[in-house]
C-alpha cells in the first residue's frame, strides 16, 4: 500500500498546480467577500494560499520572510509593547513544513557539519537555561515575565532554526539569487532614501527594527560583493551595485549619521573584509588607517588628565558632576564598560553554567547600582548578552557556530567556480567579519528583548538565512563529492 507523498505530488504537478491555486484562490476570495466583508477572512484565504505556494517550494516562504519582514508593519499582538512580527512568525512554520514533508516522504535529515552540530548545542543550551529561569539565583531580584522570557528563547532559537531550515529546504541556487536581490532592492532603496532629504518620507515606511545595524552590514556585503566579484553579472548592474555600496557606506558615516557608532563602525568593518578578500594587503592597510582614524575622531581627549574615579561607586549626585568631563562618546563608551562589569561580576556568577535565563538578567540590575543609579539596563554586547542569559553553555555553543561557519566560508571560497556562488560566498564572509563586529557593539545578531525587542528580529534574521544559503551550498558541493553511508544523521 502506498502512501501519498504532497511534496512529491506537488512536483510532478507544477506545471498547473499553481495557476490552478491562483484561479481556485481568487474565486474563493470574491464568494467569500460578497457573503462575509472581514479583513481577518481576507488574511486567513492569504495565508492558506502561501502555504499552498511555500508547501509546493518552500523557496517562497524564506522570500516573504525578507521582504515582509523589512516592510510589513503589521504583528500579532501579545496584550505587550511587542508584537510577534510576519518574519518571527513565520521562520518556526518553515521549520515545522521541513519536518513534515521530510516525515511524509522520508527525506528528514540533518547534514553532518560542524555547524549543525554546534547549533543543536546552542539550542540545546538556551533551552535548558529557559528550564532554569524560573530559579531566582538573588532572592532580592525579580524574574522577567514568563512570556518574555519564552520570547527571548525564541529569539535565539528560532535564529538558529532558520539556519537550519534554509541549509536543508532550499535546493536551488536560483532562490539565492532572488534572496540578495530581494533583500539588495528593499535595503537599497532605503539606503537612497537616507541620503537624499527629499526622500525622508520613504525612509520613514521601514517598519521599527528593519534597519538594525546587520541591515546595513549585508546591504553593503552583498551588494559590493556581487558588483566586485560576479563577472558574468550585466557589467551595467555590476556599476550599479557598486554604486549602491558606496551610497550605504555614504549613508552611515555622514555627520548626520556619525553618532550611532554601532552602525556605521560593522559597515566599515565588513568594507575592510571585503577589500581584504581581494587584496589581503591593502585590505590589512585600510584597516590599520581605519583603526587609527577611529581612535584619533572618537577618543580625542586624554583620559590621563582626568581625575581617577571608581565610576561604579559614585552617588547619583557625583555621577553628574564626574561625567560632565566626558564626552557623548566617552561617557557612551565608559558606560558600557561599566554595564559590562556589572554584569559579569554581579549577576552572570550567580549561574555561570546555564546563566540566569532568557532576559532575565535585566530585572537583575537594580540591584546594583551604576553611576549611583538604581535603574535596569542591558548590556549592549551580545557575547556579555548570551553569557548573562544561557551562561557558559550558551557561549561555547554561539563560539563553536561562529568559527563553524566562518570555516565553511573560508573552505568554498577556493571551491565554488560560479561567479554568482563566489561573490554570494566573499559577501557571507564579510558579512560574518561586519556582523562580529556589530555584536560586540551591542547591536543584536540575537536580539534581547528590551532593547531593540523582538522587532529587531526582523533585520537579524536576514544574516541568518544568508548564512543558511552558505552551508546549502556546502551541502550541493559535498552531494557531488564521494561521501560515506553515514554522512547524515537520518531520522
Amino acid at each position: 500500500m502506498s502512501i501519498f507523498q504532497p511534496s512529491k505530488f506537488a512536483h510532478e504537478n507544477r506545471t498547473w498546480l499553481i495557476p490552478a491555486a491562483v484561479i481556485g484562490g481568487g474565486l474563493l476570495l470574491a464568494i467569500a467577500l460578497a457573503f462575509r466583508p472581514s479583513i481577518a477572512f481576507v488574511a486567513l484565504l492569504v495565508a492558506a494560499f502561501g502555504g499552498l505556494m511555500v508547501w509546493q517550494d518552500e523557496g517562497y516562504g524564506w522570500l516573504a520572510i525578507i521582504v515582509g519582514g523589512l516592510l510589513v508593519s503589521a504583528g500579532l499582538g501579545t496584550g505587550t509593547e511587542s508584537e510577534l512580527n510576519l518574519a518571527f512568525l513565520l521562520v518556526p512554520a518553515m521549520f515545522g513544513i521541513w519536518v513534515v514533508k521530510g516525515l511524509l516522504d522520508g527525506s528528514l535529515h540533518i547534514m553532518r557539519s560542524p555547524v549543525m552540530s554546534a547549533l543543536i548545542f546552542f539550542i540545546v543550551a538556551t533551552s535548558l537555561s529557559l528550564a532554569a529561569s524560573s530559579i531566582l539565583w538573588n532572592p532580592f531580584a525579580e524574574l522577567a515575565p514568563f512570556n518574555t522570557r519564552v520570547a527571548a528563547w525564541g529569539l535565539y532559537v528560532f535564529s538558529a532554526l532558520a539556519l537550519i531550515t534554509v541549509a536543508h529546504q532550499i535546493n536551488d541556487v536560483r532562490w539565492l539569487k532572488w534572496f540578495v536581490a530581494a533583500f539588495v532592492t528593499i535595503a537599497g532603496i532605503q539606503a537612497v532614501a537616507r541620503i537624499f532629504p527629499q526622500l525622508a518620507p520613504v525612509a520613514q515606511f521601514y517598519p521599527n527594527g528593519s534597519t538594525g545595524s546587520l541591515f546595513w552590514v549585508w546591504l553593503v556585503v552583498m551588494s559590493g560583493s556581487q558588483s566586485i566579484f560576479n563577472r558574468s553579472m550585466d557589467w551595467r548592474l555590476r556599476v550599479l551595485l557598486g554604486i549602491l555600496t558606496i551610497a550605504t557606506i555614504y549613508a552611515q558615516v555622514h555627520p548626520d549619521a556619525r553618532h550611532w557608532a554601532s552602525g556605521w563602525i560593522p559597515v566599515i568593518s565588513a568594507v575592510i573584509c571585503l577589500v581584504f578578500l581581494v587584496n589581503p594587503r591593502i585590505g590589512i592597510i585600510v584597516g590599520l588607517l581605519a583603526t587609527g582614524y577611529w581612535l584619533t575622531t572618537m577618543y580625542q581627549t586624554d583620559f590621563t588628565t582626568r581625575p581617577t574615579v571608581d565610576l561604579l561607586e559614585l552617588t547619583s549626585g557625583q555621577t553628574l558632576e564626574t561625567l560632565v568631563l566626558f564626552s557623548d562618546d566617552q561617557y557612551s563608551f565608559i558606560s558600557r564598560i561599566a554595564a559590562w562589569q556589572i554584569i559579569l561580576q554581579k549577576i552572570f556568577l550567580n549561574s555561570p553554567i546555564f546563566g540566569v535565563g532568557p532576559a532575565n538578567y535585566y530585572f537583575y540590575t537594580p540591584q546594583f547600582p551604576i553611576f549611583g543609579w538604581y535603574v535596569k539596563f542591558n548590556s549592549h554586547n551580545q557575547f556579555v548578552d548570551i553569557l548573562a542569559q544561557t551562561g557558559v553553555l550558551g557561549m561555547i555553543g554561539f563560539i563553536w557556530f561562529f568559527g563553524a561557519i566562518s570555516a565553511v566560508g573560508w573552505k568554498l571560497r577556493s571551491i565554488v567556480t560560479d561567479d554568482f556562488e563566489r561573490a554570494y560566498v566573499f559577501g557571507c564572509l564579510a558579512g560574518l567579519g561586519g556582523t562580529l563586529v556589530a555584536c560586540v557593539l551591542g547591536d543584536w545578531f540575537l536580539p534581547f528583548p528590551y532593547n531593540v525587542g523582538v522587532a529587531g528580529f526582523r533585520s537579524s534574521i536576514i544574516a541568518w538565512i544568508f548564512l543558511g544559503g552558505l552551508l546549502m551550498l556546502k551541502r550541493q558541493h559535498d552531494a557531488h563529492q564521494p561521501v560515506s553511508e553515514d554522512s547524515n544523521f537520518d531520522w
